[in-house]
């Protein structure tokens, strides 16, 4: 991270470890906003940069969702 960043946060007295950790918690997508919100979709369509884990968060839903519930994808 950039010098200001971390100057700034020493301004507010946040470490910057924490300010790293609150960096990476948005570095990839989430999909609990998109699908809580329209269930009346037939397709969504994820748009990004290469390596920003769409496929990932995608593949992780549908997992978490066949080991939790029992839906099979």
């Amino acid at each position: 991270m950039s010098k200001k960043v971390f100057d700034k946060a020493a301004e507010l007295g946040l470490e910057a470890t924490y300010i790293e950790k609150k960096k990476k918690e948005y570095e990839w997508y989430n999909l609990r906003p998109i699908l809580g919100n329209a269930n009346w979709a037939l397709f969504y369509i994820l748009l990004g940069g290469r390596e920003a884990g769409k496929s990932y968060s995608v593949t992780n839903f549908f997992v978490d969702q066949y080991k939790n519930k029992g839906i099979p994808f």
